[in-house]
């Protein structure tokens, strides 16, 4: 039965609980916010917290569904019409409020006013949506997306368009020029004055849209060993976090007939498709926030602001289910094959981190959306050749062991000069810790005096 389904699985951005009528306006807020996202549906007669069904007093039901109809009525604009009705499960009676996403936002509470008392969902909470989140909410309830809104703060020729438009045309073949921009939506004309819209100022990195990118210490994200703040166009923030991915992620080498094939510990398809997904559905009227990209030793995790679209929850990603929120933004990646179908963008991340053998990726959605990628554990990773090293490294190896693994693995060699800068050690504690290597049989030394070379031992 999937409303035992529903209920085991607890409450949600879709699914809240109530043992009783509860004496304040939580009804009508939930609603609300209900209303404004994606709807859903209110229980009562299950105990919050323990998902346990306990039922209610069926005489009491008609007064009970008749105060809940006039609760939401007397307090709601515009108005909410909920579908109500009773399920008896094992002899106990439950009352399902059904809401509806609303086709007239933004719904709001009318004691508090349009600016106070609307409300969002957000995972399992109602929150209070800011003067932002009223805008993009009266947007909605214009069908209009808000990347295709006017962003009157600035004018066309007030924008230097020629990085944007040099990158477009690079990456499609095809001659961009203003007009071009117009028919793509990118900009749009009112009272006889040409202005972006928030796509155009979004594909321009400006209004302080950013990546930011981190390499933690460890695994607490207290100190950095590196961290970057990008900006420029949205193509060149997508190039440079890439690199950066690309420069604190283990890099290990197979050989494969009679080529050596080297690949990342994540597969930097999934990296890419999460990167990529996480700007292009963005919820740029969220001002201050930045996409984040951190690296810790155990977790890669990628954090975009804005939850996911209304029709998406956590459950169906990765089924080929899609909803835009950005369409403009979403057609100029389309056009420049950063997207190659929709909907394909989770299915390509489960899939390909499935084919590595690594854990699947972790999606968490509050006011943010995180996709979070576990990083193998050293013991169970290849990081150098098959040739030259046995598939697994011994998981209490310690930090330095691993460095000079990984550096003599894609150099193929090192001089003890090498290791001593890599590892950051005096000369002689770096000696002691080859010569350590070469009695366990992971290095071999090769050549006499100054032209001495470690190599990695064939086991």
């Amino acid at each position: 039965m999937q409303i035992l389904n529903d209920i085991e699985k607890g409450e949600g951005k879709t699914l809240e609980f109530k043992e009783q009528m509860p004496q304040n306006n939580q009804i009508a807020k939930t609603a609300v916010a209900f209303s404004n996202t994606a709807g859903g549906k209110i229980i009562m007669g299950v105990k919050d917290g323990l998902n346990e069904i306990i039922g209610l007093d069926p005489d009491e039901i008609p007064k009970l569904r008749e105060l809940i109809v006039n609760t939401i009525a007397d307090s709601c604009e515009p108005q909410i019409s909920p579908e109500i009705f009773t399920q008896n499960i094992d002899g106990k009676i439950i009352l399902i409020i059904r809401i509806y996403p609303g086709s007239k936002k933004p719904y709001f509470l009318k004691k508090e006013g349009i600016n106070n008392g609307t409300y969002l969902r957000i995972d399992n909470v109602n929150k209070k949506g800011d003067s932002n989140a009223v805008r993009r909410l009266m947007l909605e309830g214009e069908n209009i997306a808000y990347d295709e809104d006017i962003n009157m703060e600035f004018k066309i020729e007030e924008l230097d368009l020629n990085a944007i438009l040099t990158q477009l045309e690079k990456l499609t073949g095809k001659k961009f020029t203003e007009n071009v921009l117009e028919n793509l939506k990118l900009i749009k004309s009112k009272n006889g004055k040409k202005y972006p819209t928030n796509a155009l100022i979004a594909l321009l990195g400006l209004k302080n849209y950013k990546i930011r990118c981190a390499r933690f210490k460890g695994n607490d994200a207290v100190e950095f060993i590196d961290q970057k703040e990008i900006e420029g166009t949205i193509f060149e923030q997508i190039i440079m976090a890439e690199k950066f991915l690309k420069s604190h992620l283990n890099l290990s080498g197979k050989i494969e007939g009679l080529q050596r094939k080297d690949s990342y510990e994540i597969p930097f398809i999934a990296l890419r498709e999460a990167l990529i997904n996480a700007v292009v559905h963005r919820d740029y009227s969220i001002l201050g926030s930045d996409i984040k990209v951190s690296i810790s030793d155990s977790l890669l995790e990628i954090t975009s602001p804005g939850s996911l679209p209304n029709t998406i929850n956590i459950d169906n990603l990765g089924t080929g289910c899609s909803e835009v929120r950005n369409p403009i933004i979403a057609r100029i990646f389309k056009e420049t094959k950063f997207i190659e179908q929709w909907g394909s963008g989770f299915c390509k991340i489960f899939n390909e981190c499935e084919k590595y053998g690594l854990k699947k990726p972790e999606v968490i959605e509050t006011s943010f959306l995180k996709v979070r990628f576990y990083r193998p554990l050293v013991g169970d990773r290849t990081i150098v050749d098959d040739t030259k090293l046995d598939r697994t490294i011994v998981d209490d190896m310690n930090e330095n062991h691993k460095k000079i693994i990984l550096y003599i693995s894609e150099n193929g060699s090192a001089t003890s000069t090498e290791i001593e800068n890599l590892i950051d050690l005096k000369r002689s504690r770096t000696r002691e810790i080859l010569k350590e290597m070469v009695e366990e049989n992971i290095l071999e030394m090769k050549g006499k005096a100054r032209s001495t070379r470690y190599t990695l031992k064939n086991n």
